[in-house]
């Protein structure tokens, strides 16, 4: 746009310098016609100083507000270019901390899972190996309760079969029996008793 205008101010002042030529009073004698192509002196002058005064008009007036607004809206524009610039970096490093953020939060979540899931196993097994032990601790209990019960009883038939034993031999000899006589007695009784229980 500036070369424009200088290509104008130049070519402006040539035309002003021809337009004030008198070019209607030329006639067919050629000194005259020269003489009048010459320019008026005073003519040129006020042309030129007119043309200069509208210059200076159209720059002060003209350009120079024109210019400010333009200068203005440029800043104006480039103000905006880095704003939204900024912002955007804002946004960008934003998201990126929201991202990071989700990561560090799925990674607590899965060991906080992870760490839930194996103490209860822990706990789980703890438990199995307490009812473990507490049904064997029971079994052993049942166990020599029952071999204590089967002692009992086989004690209390082993008294009543000697106390059966001697009330029959009692009565069939009919006299009291010795304890050689009562030892011989039982001890073949159960043997008679392990035959039978043998078949």
């Amino acid at each position: 746009m500036k070369k424009k205008l200088l290509k104008l101010a130049w070519l402006s002042p040539c035309l002003l310098f021809l337009a004030s030529c008198d070019v209607e009073k030329a006639s067919g004698n050629i000194t005259e016609t020269i003489n009048d192509a010459i320019p008026n002196l005073y003519i040129t002058l006020a042309q030129l100083g007119a043309f200069i005064v509208m210059v200076v008009l159209v720059i002060v007036f003209g350009y120079k507000p024109i210019k400010k607004k333009l200068d203005a809206r440029r800043e104006y524009v480039q103000k905006n270019l880095e704003d939204s610039d900024e912002h955007l970096k804002k946004a960008k490093k934003a998201q990126e901390e929201a991202e990071n953020n989700i990561t560090d939060s799925r990674v607590k979540a899965n060991a906080i899972v992870e760490a839930a899931r194996r103490q209860a196993m822990e706990e789980t097994k703890q438990m199995m190996d307490k009812a473990q032990e507490s049904i064997d601790l029971r079994k052993k209990q049942g166990e020599a309760e029952l071999e204590e019960r089967k002692k009992n009883l086989e004690r209390d038939t082993h008294d009543q079969i000697v106390k059966t034993a001697l009330d029959a031999s009692k009565e069939i000899l009919g006299r009291e029996l010795t304890q050689e006589d009562n030892d011989e007695m039982i001890a073949k009784f159960l043997e008679d008793i392990d035959k039978d229980e043998d078949r």
